[in-house]
């Protein structure tokens, strides 16, 4: 009955200023609690905040793969800066009998120039 989070490593300002596009790629499996948004699965650019929410998963999903691409210039903060992905696992309630909870398989990010 908390959150449990964990955040990216940063693109480096290096290769930040070569791409114009950043693809986020996730295989995973969303098995949580949805009943009035109990628990919920959630990818955010860096921060939690609504205006940096990218996904918001809950309930039962098979294997999935969640594919999200960004332009550099609809970024928050204008294009400058970070690329950074949070993952945050938000339960409001004890998971109870039979949900396995939200299993992440693999993460790839991509840069398009």
């Amino acid at each position: 009955m908390s959150a449990c989070a964990f955040l990216m490593p940063a693109v480096s300002s290096v290769d930040y200023d070569k791409y114009q596009i950043f693809t986020l790629s996730v295989v995973h499996t969303v098995d949580l609690n949805k009943q009035q948004l109990k628990q919920s699965a959630a990818i955010y650019l860096g921060l939690v905040s609504d205006i940096q929410q990218l996904w918001l998963g809950t309930g039962t999903n098979p294997r999935q793969t969640t594919v999200i691409s960004v332009t550099k210039s609809a970024l928050p903060n204008g294009g400058s800066g970070i690329y950074r992905a949070l993952f945050q696992l938000v339960a409001n309630v004890t998971a109870g009998t039979g949900y396995q909870g939200w299993q992440i398989e693999s993460i790839a990010l991509n840069g398009v120039q």
